[in-house]
C-alpha cells in the first residue's frame, strides 16, 4: 500500500511487490488470490517493458503455476507457452527458466492428456537441468517422476522403470525412504514391472512399497 501511494500504480517496484504477495498466497495454498495478485503484478510488466522481457515471462510463469494449481489447465497452458516463447528469445534454450517453462509446459500437455506433447516438452526440460547442474537434484527427480508418470500413459513400461528409477534413487538419497514421493515411486516401478509380467520384480518392489508405506503410516500416527 505504501509503495502503491508513493510510486503510483504503474511502477516495477509495484509490479514485484504484487508479485511477491502472489508467492505468499501460492505457499500458503490461496491460489485464487495467488492469480488476482500475479495477474496485477503481469499487467503493469507488460505496461512498463512489453512482452518482451525476462520480468514479463516471469510473470505469465507465474499466472500459469496459479491456473495450473487451480486446475485449469488449458489456460495455463497458455501463459507457460508465452512464458517459454520470451525466455527461449531472451535466455536461450538452455537456461535454468527456460527449462522450468519447458517442463510445466509438459506437465499442462499432460494434465490433458496430451502425453506425447507432454513427453517431449518435459524431455527438452529435463536435458537442460541434467546439463546445467548435478542430476542429483530434486528438481530434476521430479522431472524424472513426471516423465515416468507421462510415459505409463502411453504405455510404455520400459520407459516408467528408466525414469522412476532414477527419481527412486534421488528421493531415497534426499528425502529419505518413508516420503510420500519415494513410496510413489516404487509403486510406479512394481506396476510398472507387472505391465511387462516379471512378477518376481514387481512384487519385490510392491512389497518394498507397502513396506515403507506401513512405516510412514506409522511414523505420521505418532505425531
Amino acid at each position: 500500500a505504501i509503495k502503491i501511494m508513493t510510486l503510483g500504480e504503474k511502477n516495477h517496484d509495484t509490479a514485484t511487490s504484487y508479485c511477491n504477495i502472489g508467492v505468499v498466497y501460492n505457499k500458503i495454498g490461496d491460489y485464487q488470490s495467488g492469480l488476482i495478485y500475479h495477474h496485477k503484478s503481469l499487467e503493469i510488466r507488460k505496461d512498463i517493458f512489453g512482452d518482451c522481457h525476462v520480468d514479463t515471462a516471469d510473470s505469465y510463469f507465474n499466472v500459469g503455476n496459479c491456473l495450473q494449481n487451480l486446475k485449469e489447465y488449458s489456460k495455463a497452458l497458455k501463459y507457460h507457452n508465452k512464458a517459454l516463447e520470451i525466455r527461449i528469445k531472451l535466455l536461450g534454450a538452455k537456461s535454468r527458466d527456460t527449462a522450468s517453462s519447458y517442463t510445466n509446459v509438459g506437465i499442462a500437455y499432460s494434465k490433458l492428456g496430451l502425453y506425447n506433447d507432454a513427453i517431449k516438452y518435459m524431455l527438452k526440460g529435463l536435458e537442460t537441468k541434467e546439463e546445467l547442474s548435478n542430476n542429483m537434484t530434486l528438481d530434476t527427480a521430479n522431472s524424472y517422476y513426471n516423465l515416468g508418470i507421462a510415459y505409463a500413459s502411453v504405455h510404455k513400461p520400459s520407459k516408467i522403470i528408466e525414469y522412476s528409477l532414477k527419481a527412486l534413487d534421488i528421493y531415497k538419497k534426499e528425502l529419505g525412504d518413508n516420503h510420500i514421493l519415494t513410496i510413489n515411486s516404487y509403486n510406479n516401478i512394481g506396476y510398472a514391472y507387472g505391465s511387462i509380467a516379471d512378477n518376481l520384480k514387481e512384487k519385490g518392489y510392491l512389497n518394498s512399497s507397502l513396506e515403507k508405506f506401513r512405516t510412514a503410516l506409522g511414523f505420521f500416527n505418532k505425531t
